[in-house]
């Protein structure tokens, strides 16, 4: 099981920037990490878009199949 989770940080030159993280829960281990300014709802779900295919490979596409972000 995934889940994510988010954190503020002070920066330099970009201010507060929202640190989130996605970690998998079987295992323990940090799936990966996503900052971005603002951190809105919508980046909350990034570290799991971007950690699936890394994980798991590319999305199949072809016909009949509908891609899990299409």
């Amino acid at each position: 099981m995934w889940s994510t989770d988010a954190t503020q940080i002070p920066t330099r030159l970009e201010g507060m920037v929202t640190v989130f993280v996605a970690v998998d829960h079987f295992v323990g281990d940090m799936v990966i990490i996503h900052a971005a300014r603002p951190g809105t709802r919508f980046e909350t779900l990034e570290p799991i878009h971007l950690g699936i295919p890394e994980h798991f490979g590319p999305l199949a596409q072809g016909p009949g199949v509908r891609g899990l972000y299409s």
